[in-house]
């Protein structure tokens, strides 16, 4: 069984549903049906089964998020090709990398203006013999881009010869489709390059069937005619696995932009159910709900305070009875189901008030329907996490990695355990190994996780070194440093390759501590830094509108950003706020507290030293900042 296989049964099964919500020239959703869906896969599979595309090939697709990706992406595997994806805001040398180490026949693009740019290197691609443009374009560019000795064809084009051939063979696409294997190659995804160049993780269709059939229904009870919003770049392992879910389930997408006014306007109008993202579009919505509040009256933000602290207190409470916090030994904690009793009777009627009076709006705002986020590419901050909670809106964590297919864990939506990123998906086996290579096996003792599952990449391509570094016999080295629970929830703690070793041999994780600091209404990005050093520093991006608001408040004048950072009030402000949150009191070391900081005037940027998924690319950092770390540690 194939990917595509699944989804034409989902298709002929809910004809008449959305599988998109699509938005029209005046940004309204309008409904993309499963059975036009379904015809509009078959044509494109068609029209490159027709002598364009051979089984096993690999086919690039570079675009953003977008109905012809998704169609072209199912039209591909299902004449048994491989596509090898890719964003738009990609760089030009990214995308000649990636096509020409991919050795990519054919490729699909978004605009004139980017397939122009790359067929500036055509030289380097000679492998590459054709071009398919998504958006219209004139005949004058039509002409520019065949020039470069290249066949071009318009999208519509291929999707129009497509309806063509099976108006004559009703079974052309259907006579490929039935050819798949659940082994064959199903798409080349080239990492995002957090730590170098990228490689290219080779997944099979069994990987991405493997670990949908064991969420759906069992983590995650997305049901028909569910709508789920989506907003991280599609070629992105995660967004992908989780739209194919949405699909499986015959639900349908919707796709949005991850800036506020946009996302919070689509989130109305679409009023969806589901909504994927990363931690710091959560932390974002947080941050702008209480700088919304801080801006009411002094009765409203009163109000709002007691609600949320109500609400956390809770949650808490119905956790300790329930048994839903993490667990790591046999015994029953008699302390948490004390604290539960008495706490419960006292709160209930609390927080029935404050859903009422404070949690409703915010429900509301949210569209009236909404049954969970999804949050994958890192851990939630302990703020967000307990903001969200405290209202009942259900946030569940993820976890995985593209090499892994790519998604091992996520937490259940009926029974999610918070703090965790819930337990690993039956049937794949894992094992945590100490620092002397040695398999951990008393729950809550934290090392590096390893897992062996049919889901896991076929390796990376045409890199043998590099899969044998991280694959053995057929246990994958994932790098990610854990802790388990009793019942195989996971804690996510760090990256083997990211821990600080200070010059006393302290062991640092960065992580942990960087996502306490995004508690801090004033920083909105954070590096932790201190690798061979006697203490740890950290750059920080504030948050902007914050800073500027309490700097007026205090009486400071400035001439721009940079004049007002360099204010020491300002830098003495952010340094006692994060050391006030990362302290002893929350359960800090002494060794971990951050000791110097810097303040930077500009955010960093996707493409630059964040990924497609807001992961920051350390190596940028320290090449980039190169000149304000070595102030640090002067």
């Amino acid at each position: 069984m194939t990917v595509t296989q699944r989804i034409k049964e989902i298709c002929y099964k809910y004809p008449e549903r959305p599988a998109l919500q699509v938005k029209d020239s005046n940004g309204v959703f309008q409904p993309y049906l499963y059975k036009t869906f379904y015809k509009d896969v078959s044509a494109v599979g068609a029209a490159l089964a027709s002598g364009l595309v051979c089984r096993g090939d690999h086919i690039g697709i570079i675009s953003d998020n977008r109905k012809e990706w998704i169609v072209t992406d199912l039209a591909i595997l299902g004449i048994g090709a491989a596509d090898v994806p890719r964003g738009s805001d990609s760089t030009e040398a990214e995308i000649v990398h990636i096509l020409s180490h991919s050795e990519s026949k054919m490729v699909f693009m978004e605009t004139f203006r980017k397939a122009a740019m790359l067929l500036e290197d055509k030289e380097q691609l000679p492998l590459l013999e054709s071009l398919v443009i998504f958006n219209p374009i004139t005949d004058e560019e039509f002409k520019i881009l065949s020039s470069y000795d290249i066949k071009v064809y318009r999208f519509d084009d291929i999707l129009q010869k497509g309806k063509e051939i099976l108006a004559s063979d009703p079974e052309a696409f259907e006579k490929e489709l039935a050819k798949g294997q659940s082994s064959d190659l199903a798409t080349i995804i080239y990492t995002s390059g957090t730590t170098g160049v990228p490689k290219g993780v080779m997944l099979n269709h069994e990987s991405f069937i493997f670990q949908i059939d064991r969420i759906i229904g069992k983590y995650l009870i997305v049901k028909p005619g569910h709508t789920m919003l989506s907003m991280l770049p599609i070629w992105h392992a995660f967004e992908r696995t989780v739209e194919y879910i949405v699909f499986f389930a015959g639900a349908n997408v919707a796709y949005t932009q991850p800036i506020g006014a946009v996302l919070m306007n689509d989130i109305q109008k679409t009023r969806a159910q589901w909504l994927s993202s990363v931690p710091r579009v959560w932390d974002g919505i947080r941050s702008a709900v209480i700088r919304n509040i801080n801006k009411s009256g002094k009765f409203k933000r009163i109000m709002f305070s007691v609600a949320l602290e109500v609400g956390i207190m809770y949650q808490k409470s119905l956790s300790c009875l329930l048994g839903t916090m993490p667990q790591y030994t046999e015994s029953k904690n008699i302390l948490d189901i004390i604290i539960g009793l008495l706490g419960l009777p006292i709160l209930f009627p609390l927080y029935i008030l404050s859903n009422i009076f404070v949690f409703r709006r915010f429900k509301k705002f949210l569209g009236g329907r909404f049954v969970a986020g999804i949050s994958g590419g890192g851990s939630l901050s302990g703020a967000t996490r307990r903001f969200f909670k405290g209202m009942d809106i259900k946030v569940l964590e993820g976890y995985g990695l593209t090499e892994a297919g790519p998604i091992l864990s996520v937490c259940k939506q009926k029974r999610p355990v918070y703090g965790t990123v819930g337990p690993i998906l039956p049937d794949v086996q894992f094992k945590i190994m100490g620092p002397n290579n040695e398999e951990i096996a008393s729950p809550g003792t934290k090392g590096v996780l390893w897992v062996k599952s049919p889901q896991i990449m076929l390796g990376y391509y045409k890199q043998e070194e590099a899969t044998d570094k991280v694959l053995k016999d057929g246990w994958l080295d994932t790098g990610d440093i854990v802790v388990s629970t009793l019942h195989r929830e996971i804690r996510i703690v760090g990256r083997a390759k990211e821990t600080i070793v200070l010059r006393g041999g302290e062991n640092i994780e960065p992580v942990p501590i960087e996502n306490a600091c995004m508690q801090s209404e004033y920083v909105d990005q954070i590096v932790v830094l201190g690798q061979d050093q006697k203490f740890i520093a950290a750059l920080i991006v504030p948050n902007f509108k914050n800073i500027e608001e309490k700097s007026k408040e205090m009486g400071i004048s400035y001439m721009d950003m940079e004049d007002l950072l360099a204010n020491p009030q300002v830098y003495s402000m952010v340094y006692s706020n994060i050391n006030d949150i990362v302290s002893a009191k929350n359960g800090f070391k002494n060794y971990e507290k951050i000791f110097r900081i810097c303040l930077l005037s500009k955010p960093f940027t996707v493409g630059d030293e964040l990924t497609n998924t807001l992961k920051v690319k350390r190596d940028v950092i320290n090449r980039k900042y190169r000149s304000q770390i070595a102030k640090l540690f002067k």
